[in-house]
């Protein structure tokens, strides 16, 4: 079930799993005109993250400034080729702490960086 509502001329929409939310992604991103900024926690190289990471790519050719953060914990198994196949198509991409060891005991090595973020991010 998907519920719209409107507030001051805009929409919000709740997207209930998976199978409304990537789909809805897909065409929000391919309807964008001026600006991307997807920041996510897990990207995985399977059907979905393709189906994503395509539709980056088409905006980034059609003029679109598309940024990406991905997490270097959650994402680190997402293969290079992807991400240089981003960079080549212009998608201004990245890693939020890709060098953290999941060994080290760090209380707070979870938590964001607003500061590392700032500072391409408007």
């Amino acid at each position: 079930m998907t519920v719209s509502h409107q507030v001051a001329g805009n929409q919000i929409t709740l997207l209930q799993n998976g199978t409304e939310y990537f789909p809805q992604l897909c065409a929000d991103i391919d309807a964008a005109r001026q600006s991307i900024y997807l920041e996510t926690y897990i990207f995985a190289a399977d059907e979905t993250g393709r189906m994503i990471s395509d539709a980056l790519q088409r905006a980034a050719a059609r003029g679109v400034n598309v940024h990406v953060v991905l997490d270097g914990y959650g994402s680190a198994e997402l293969p290079q080729h992807w991400v240089d196949d981003w960079l080549k198509a212009g998608v201004v991409m990245q890693w939020f702490r890709r060098d953290i060891s999941p060994f080290t005991l760090q209380r707070n090595r979870h938590r964001g960086c607003a500061e590392c973020i700032a500072k391409w991010w408007p």
